[in-house]
């Protein structure tokens, strides 16, 4: 086997260790950008973790309440920032960018005075036939609001649906059934026994 010349042999040698080189400073360069990628999502979660925090703070200073109690306590309350759950019933009225929602909890009902952007969260409202949404929402009570008639109401901030509403089969008692069964049969017996006496006086 022939040998290399000296000169090419340093070339080559040259050209080794600068690809080596090269080949580090691509593995250095791509740890970097991982390294850049995780800090970002580092700071990603623990600004969303402080939003949350910052949320959660803000309801645990606001005044969870019923609304039959809020209504009775109406004279404490008044100006402050409370936090109800009911279910929305009726129905949605606008007024502009603003829209008027009322909810019961089972206890009583008050108005929500809302954005409605945030009404337009709220797509089932109870009646006869539907269990309307479960509506959470924290916002400013007024015993006597001056806006709007004098008549207590809240002016709400982000509503949360924390239940969707769903439609509701009528259920007719077995009682019900049974009377009506009964007035069904009555009529037939009063029907058979009349018709007969009937006929014969339009034979006469």
């Amino acid at each position: 086997m022939r040998k290399l010349p000296g000169t090419l042999m340093i070339i080559l040698l040259a050209a080794f260790t600068i690809s080596l080189s090269v080949n580090a400073e691509q593995a250095a360069s791509g740890n970097t950008d991982v390294e850049n990628s995780e800090s970002e999502n580092d700071d990603a979660e623990k600004t969303e973790k402080a939003e949350e925090a910052e949320e959660a703070k803000e309801a645990k200073e606001a005044i969870r309440t019923d609304i039959n109690a809020l209504i009775e306590n109406a004279k404490e309350l008044d100006g402050k920032e409370v936090t109800v759950q009911g279910e929305a019933i009726g129905e949605r009225m606008d007024r502009g960018d603003y829209s008027w929602v009322n909810i019961n909890d089972g206890t009583n009902a008050i108005g929500l005075w809302i954005e409605k952007s945030e009404a337009e969260k709220i797509t089932c409202y109870g009646t006869y036939k539907f269990k309307g949404d479960m509506v959470h929402v924290t916002g400013i009570f007024y015993r006597a609001c001056s806006e709007h008639g004098g008549e207590a109401d809240l002016h709400g901030g982000s509503v949360v649906i924390a239940e969707e509403g769903y439609y509701v089969a009528e259920k007719i008692p077995f009682l019900k059934k049974i009377s009506t069964a009964a007035l069904a049969a009555c009529g037939l017996v009063i029907a058979a026994v009349c018709l007969p006496v009937i006929r014969k006086r339009i034979d006469r």
